[in-house]
């Protein structure tokens, strides 16, 4: 009997719902507190603008936790909705998921997966045209700005800037006033029907790919 997948499009989600309530809620308190009173000054639009940072930190967090634990599990031999990934020449999978987490460490306390090549090379030594070396592949451009963002959260270098202006250009067209990536997130992507913020377009394109990573 094989072993299936877990749900990881659902979990993904579900984590980000619960990452986002924090900017929702103070989006919905400002529309009700009375500009000029002490709770509409508590609601500063910069106070809203580092609550969506921090939620897509949490979001950009559980997608690379979703792709590492959807790797191990391929590297257990657990198989998606099509069947099980082929390994690569001389890799053997292994049947417990501590097991296949030790093998895919190689000795090092933690693997980075916001860089595109380096997943890529990752998915091809382990394995044959593995789905997270093919989705990679189709969306590097793509997942190399959503990682600009999260850097910028984390990082006030200026190639952090930099890279995050880049990215916003491409994204949304424009650029935004100090290189913050709050007032981007909160920003509306009107090319969305019905329109929705930023950080809600990236977040459904992260749960897109990780459904097709593990379809």
């Amino acid at each position: 009997m094989p072993r299936l997948m877990p749900d990881f499009g659902r979990d993904l989600n579900e984590k980000i719902a619960a990452s986002i309530q924090l900017p929702i809620t103070f989006e919905r308190l400002r529309t009700l507190a009375r500009p000029g009173t002490d709770q509409y000054r508590l609601l500063h639009r910069a106070k809203i603008e580092a609550a969506y940072e921090m939620a897509f930190l949490r979001i950009f967090i559980a997608w690379e936790d979703a792709l590492e634990q959807s790797f191990i599990r391929y590297l257990a031999g657990y198989s998606n909705s099509i069947g099980p990934l082929t390994p690569a020449t001389t890799i053997v999978f292994h049947k417990k998921i501590t097991t296949a987490e030790a093998y895919l460490y190689g000795g090092r306390d933690f693997l980075l997966w916001h860089n595109t090549t380096k997943v890529i090379q990752r998915s091809q030594r382990f394995f044959n045209l593995g789905l997270h070396e093919l989705i990679f592949q189709s969306n590097s451009a793509r997942l190399n700005d959503f990682a600009a963002i999260r850097h910028r959260i984390a990082h006030g270098q200026d190639d952090s800037k930099n890279k995050f202006n880049q990215a916003t250009m491409t994204i949304a067209g424009k650029r935004y006033l100090g290189s913050r990536p709050g007032p981007f997130l909160r920003d509306w992507d009107r090319s969305a029907t019905p329109n929705r913020r930023w950080i809600e377009t990236i977040s459904n394109e992260f749960v897109g790919l990780i459904r097709q990573i593990v379809p």
